[in-house]
């Protein structure tokens, strides 16, 4: 038997080994992940899950027109009803639908950190699994894991598309999904202004291939518009119904004195630092951020030549503050922390890339 040969059964035999030991890591994963989330299972809070469990039992009886922003967040309510349908209606059930998007968000994550070793991958999934605010609203259905898994399916549907031969559909594709989490709650338009930033700085795909993606974003909000005019004769009710909940009364924030905690557990102190302070100091946030910031920092100044991934990197830290961005503008008087979610999920990749 020649050296070569020796060489080459040695190789093969590093490599399932390898191979065998990656599998190992990832069912490790799993079986953490399902811990996690039976750790922390909440299932039913009384709170925005209840709206959106009334408004499912009525879908169950038929269509019907929505009469609060709640109600026509489609995408959640018709999850919800889809669950109490196959399975009977029960806490269990109402909760199984935001295991289900937190599950497969995980999923995405593991997807797009694989490019930098499949362990890798499993560590940035462990992370953000056992971060207490992803593990606890992972089995408490508000809109937030809806719209957190169409916009972070959409986004890697836009990156996929750079490297596609044939890129439109992938484009349209995710288009579509960025509807589906507009449709789950209007603020996904982060997501949009930040396709918007990469469109004028010329970044990403062909300049004439963003329009592709607002064509499948257009198609699914449109035919919605379309239904609700013809149901209501506002092609706008669901913006109106939005706009009305946010001039509403501010209720976090109610009897709350300058540098003691709101009912969301946030150190209020003045408009400027609140958004700030609310990623160091929220306990459901533990320690994330301390070491996430920095990260990002590293991940935005590093040479596209030094690491592979260093602009999804770029591009996830930039998606993750124009989310941030938004979410305080829009929801700055009620802050909770789960409207950042989105922010965790994309501070997560430099985070583990840099560990």
């Amino acid at each position: 038997m020649s050296a070569n040969t020796v060489t080459m059964h040695e190789s093969l035999a590093v490599t399932n080994q390898q191979q065998k030991g990656d599998t190992i890591f990832v069912w490790m994963t799993c079986l953490f992940v399902a811990v996690m989330f039976a750790f922390a299972w909440v299932g039913y809070l009384d709170s925005d899950d209840g709206l959106y469990s009334t408004a499912a039992l009525k879908w169950l009886e038929g269509p019907f027109v929505g009469e609060s922003h709640f109600e026509v967040r489609h995408p959640v309510v018709l999850a919800i009803a889809a669950s109490y349908a196959l399975f009977g209606v029960g806490v269990m059930q109402l909760g199984l639908v935001s295991t289900l998007f937190s599950s497969g968000t995980l999923v995405l994550v593991y997807l797009g950190l694989k490019r930098f070793g499949t362990r890798t991958a499993c560590l940035g999934v462990a992370l953000l699994a056992s971060l207490p605010l992803f593990a606890i609203n992972a089995t408490i259905t508000f809109c937030d894991t809806v719209e957190m898994f169409f916009v972070a399916l959409s986004f890697f549907l836009f990156i996929k598309s750079i490297d596609s031969p044939n890129p439109v559909r992938w484009l349209i594709l995710a288009g579509m999904i960025a509807a589906l989490g507009y449709l789950s709650r209007a603020t996904t338009v982060g997501l949009i202004a930040t396709f918007g930033i990469l469109f004028l700085l010329g970044q990403g795909p062909k300049r004439v291939h963003y329009w592709w993606m607002a064509a499948g974003f257009f198609f699914i909000v449109v035919i919605e518009a379309a239904i609700l005019y013809a149901a209501t004769g506002d092609p706008f009710y669901r913006l109106s119904l939005a706009w009305a909940n946010v001039a509403g009364e501010d209720k976090t924030l109610a009897g709350v004195a300058a540098g003691m905690p709101d009912q969301a557990g946030n150190i209020r102190l003045n408009a400027f630092l609140d958004p700030i302070l609310l990623f160091f100091i929220n306990h459901e946030f533990a320690l994330m951020f301390f070491f996430a910031v920095p990260a990002a920092i590293w991940a935005s100044f590093m040479r596209a030549s030094d690491k592979p991934g260093t602009v999804l990197l770029r591009w996830l830290t930039m998606l993750g503050i124009v989310w941030a961005v938004v979410m305080t503008i829009v929801l700055s008087k009620y802050s909770h922390p789960r409207y950042f979610l989105v922010t965790c999920i994309c501070f997560t990749f430099p985070l583990i890339v840099w560990l």
